[in-house]
């Protein structure tokens, strides 16, 4: 079964043979696959001679050497890059993107954009409207170059003391926009993925009730349980998550690494529609034992045959 398989099979609810796993970003490559072949001084010679599309194909060969030595399925891609995707990781799973359906507070502590749902309701709208449209347009364009699955619509929403606004104007403002999108990308034969950290249970039900058909990232530092996720929501969404990345990789041991990947093929797995990553992305921070500990954890027990 291709990578791309897996994936899709995911998405569908399915259970391929073996749990799929992807990530957004892996910050110590150099440390699993050895030195990026374009240092940042090459880097910036290259582009000062106008060969900036070079840099960028050198630094993507590299990530798909990557993704094929820690075995992902699924590999984020720009979308002038798709061809060489296709060229050289052909049986990858690619991941494209467009916008935004809402602005969004950063934080709870943005409270320009946050007094906007309060007091600037006739020009939000608008303005919601206004970006749904574009999003979709702009999934358009990377459906037609060839994506089949597109994150968008929607980023962080929350953080770990809950969404960082009233879950009635997600219900008023957003998740009418964000469905307006999913069936869009829906009548183009593809799917949508949203990503977000942060405790968004008091808006989980608006959330998938919008019809999207991935979830990421399940967050278990915002007090997010998998299990009741996918006890949940299983039968409508695929879930991708949910390691964390933010203490267990961090700074607990291999062990426990090993511990908490094992949990969570455990708890999200059975009946499929289950990837598995960490909770936001490997950053620079995380151990190369904790995360290799992670990748080959999910290849021996995310076995469904």
């Amino acid at each position: 079964m291709t990578p791309r398989d897996r994936i899709w099979i995911a998405l569908e609810k399915g259970e391929p043979d073996r749990v799929p796993m992807f990530e957004f970003d892996v910050q110590i490559a150099e440390k699993i696959i050895g030195k990026s072949p374009v240092s940042p001084e090459e880097a910036i010679r290259l582009k000062e001679k106008g060969k900036e599309k070079e840099v960028k194909e050198r630094n993507f060969e590299y990530k798909v050497k990557l993704w094929k030595k820690l075995g992902y399925d699924m590999i984020s891609v720009p979308r002038d890059l798709l061809p060489l995707a296709k060229q050289i990781a052909p049986e990858l799973a690619y991941l494209g993107g467009c916008g935004h359906v809402s602005p969004m507070p950063g934080s709870m502590g943005d409270i320009e954009t946050i007094r906007r749902f309060y007091f600037d309701k006739v020009n939000l709208r608008k303005q919601c409207r206004e970006m749904a449209l574009k999003a979709i347009e702009g999934a358009k364009a990377e459906v037609e170059a060839g994506f089949e699955i597109i994150r968008g619509g929607l980023d962080d929403m929350a953080g770990k003391e809950g969404p960082y606004l009233a879950p009635r104007f997600y219900d008023e403002f957003i998740f009418p926009n964000l469905a307006r999108l999913a069936r869009a990308i829906h009548r183009m034969g593809a799917k949508l993925l949203v990503h977000s950290d942060g405790d968004l249970r008091p808006i989980l039900d608006g959330l998938v009730g919008s019809g999207i058909d991935a979830l990421h990232s399940i967050d278990p530092s915002s007090n997010m349980d998998i299990l009741e996720v996918k006890e949940k929501y299983g039968d409508r969404i695929c879930i991708l998550g949910n390691v964390d990345c933010a203490w267990t990789l961090t700074w607990e041991s291999v062990d426990r690494v090993i511990e908490e990947t094992k949990a969570a093929i455990a708890r999200a797995a059975p009946g499929g529609g289950y990837v598995l990553s960490s909770s936001n992305v490997i950053h620079a921070s995380v151990p190369v034992e904790n995360a290799l500990a992670m990748v080959e954890t999910g290849h021996k027990f995310g076995r469904y045959i």
